[in-house]
């Protein structure tokens, strides 16, 4: 009697949509139909776009999808920003695209100075009509700002976002964390306080999504 051979077939990944479904599932984030094809499509462009303005290290949409759009979309669980919020170093668009296809109630401004990247985040602007304005500049020179909430992803140090934002809002207003160390006491300066952090795992690592909060009383 002959042995058998018996071949094996590797399991397909999931396909881009299931992929976002299943991190909105994992997040525990309720979206639209429109809207979970809107971030599919999204993760497309911006790896169609990739090669002529470097905007991810992920090499493929699925990746994109599992990394950089996840921890992304970790903001969203801590975020209650409605008003006026801005994105500091936008770069391909995160958290913002995401932020602003899942919450179309904000009003974003997107700042990056790099101008590949904000021609890209203009043509995001337009096809998901966001309730956005991109500035190809850098947030040292922006003149107006009193925002509701800030965001930076990947961009600066902990610490140092913390610090920075404070110039750029409000009295009141929040600024969102997305970090790979948590927040603690020591980071935050005298008049800003946590109000929410979470810890999100993917790949069996922590991520740490924060809101903090610029109190209108207190030290300078």
């Amino acid at each position: 009697m002959s042995d058998s051979l018996i071949q094996t077939t590797a399991t397909p990944a999931p396909a881009p949509l299931t992929l976002v479904k299943q991190v909105l599932s994992r997040l525990e984030i309720f979206a639209s139909s429109n809207q979970i094809e809107a971030l599919e499509r999204y993760s497309q462009m911006v790896l169609d776009h990739n090669p002529r303005a470097n905007i991810t290290g992920a090499r493929d949409v699925a990746a994109f999808i599992a990394g950089p759009l996840f921890d992304a979309l970790t903001l969203i669980p801590v975020m209650t920003t409605t008003g006026r919020l801005v994105d500091i170093g936008s770069g391909g668009g995160l958290p913002a695209v995401p932020l602003g296809i899942l919450r179309p109630d904000t009003a974003l401004t997107l700042v990056e100075p790099r101008q590949k990247r904000a021609a890209f985040l203009r043509q995001m602007v337009d096809a998901f009509q966001l309730n956005a304005t991109v500035l190809a500049t850098q947030d040292r020179e922006l003149k107006e700002l009193n925002f509701d909430g800030a965001t930076a992803q990947a961009v600066f140090p902990p610490a140092k976002w913390i610090a920075r934002a404070q110039r750029l809002l409000r009295n009141g207003g929040a600024t969102y964390t997305l970090t790979s160390v948590p927040v603690t006491a020591d980071m935050l300066p005298g008049r800003v306080v946590i109000e929410d952090q979470r810890t999100i795992y993917r790949d069996d690592v922590a991520r740490y999504a924060a809101r903090l909060r610029l109190t209108t009383a207190g030290p300078e």
